[in-house]
């Protein structure tokens, strides 16, 4: 009979050299992540708050992160949270074993980030996603082709700098499920002496090249005429369809029914911090794949210089 064997275990927990904290937490573990954005925002007006005197208080920088990590977490209880601090290793990481109860942690979020302080720090995580092409600031972006002023008589478009961009080919897409699109496709004459160029377009190319789908136009063009008429409005205020999918998600999947904080003020609060807990998922969603999609190439690599190496 073949001997069975067991892993060691032993719950002895006096051991000589006991790893840290940060040993057992990954370097791509959202909770990093976090960290890291929320040390490179200026804090000063939430750090305005805190008098001297007295006993010293918790920093408010490690009280942000303890509280926008808990709402990236689905957390949202103040007595959780507390206990998480003392009970999850990734909490007593991010507080660096500081333990606030949940008393300190309520009149945290609910007083020194009212006033508009949190609003800083929401306006800092939108910026990073727009750093990063996750969000646009730029509604009204000047060179994109639907801003760009076009003349369908003579089929040209006119770039900001006042430049046209005649038309050139005809170009046909199939996509994924098996739609044949025609777009327009329109090149500039010539963008190597353009002051704006390196804010119109990024290829290498002295000659910005678009493509514009006008049958797709057309269709726009009509929903916005109807959405903007007297009828479509009053359908918008009853059913606003931009904010639907975000309110789904929020509240069927990450659990977030109810306000816990009391007055329009402190409600807005902790809805500030619901939206930066949401938008900053996109962010460690987009690095996670940026991440993975490196390892992959590095794997690929090696798996490659394997193979001729054995060749």
């Amino acid at each position: 009979m073949t001997k069975i064997m067991h892993k060691n275990y032993n719950q002895n927990d006096s051991l000589l050299l006991p790893p840290s904290l940060g040993e057992l937490i990954s370097l791509t573990h959202p909770v990093r992540i976090v960290s890291d954005i929320l040390d490179k925002f200026d804090i000063s007006d939430i750090e305005a708050t805190y008098k001297g005197g007295g006993t010293s208080s918790y920093h408010p920088r490690m009280l942000l992160k303890v509280v926008v990590y808990a709402y990236l977490c689905n957390v949202y209880s103040g007595r959780k949270m507390e206990k998480l601090l003392h009970e999850n290793i990734h909490f007593m990481w991010l507080s660096g074993m500081n333990r606030p109860d949940f008393c300190t942690i309520n009149r945290f979020r609910s007083e020194r980030l009212a006033g508009g302080r949190l609003e800083g720090v929401f306006t800092k995580v939108v910026e990073l996603l727009n750093s990063e092409g996750l969000v646009s600031l730029n509604v009204q972006y000047p060179f994109l082709p639907g801003n760009m002023f076009y003349n369908a008589e003579k089929d040209f478009y006119v770039c900001p700098m006042g430049q046209h961009m005649d038309f050139a080919y005809y170009k046909k897409e199939k996509s994924d499920l098996g739609y044949i699109s025609t777009k327009s496709v329109y090149i500039a004459k010539d963008c190597s002496r353009c002051p704006l160029r390196g804010m119109c377009y990024k290829g290498n190319a002295d000659k910005r090249t678009i493509e514009v789908n006008h049958r797709n136009n057309a269709y726009r063009a009509k929903a916005r005429e109807l959405l903007m008429s007297n009828q479509g409005l009053i359908h918008r205020s009853k059913r606003p369809i931009e904010p639907e999918a975000v309110f789904g998600n929020i509240k069927f999947n990450h659990g977030f029914k109810r306000f816990r904080l009391k007055s329009t003020e402190k409600v807005s609060v902790e809805w500030g911090l619901v939206a930066i807990a949401h938008n900053l998922r996109k962010y460690i969603a987009r690095k996670t794949e940026n991440s993975n999609r490196q390892r992959l190439f590095i794997a690929n690599i090696g798996a490659y210089w394997q193979y001729y190496r054995a060749a």
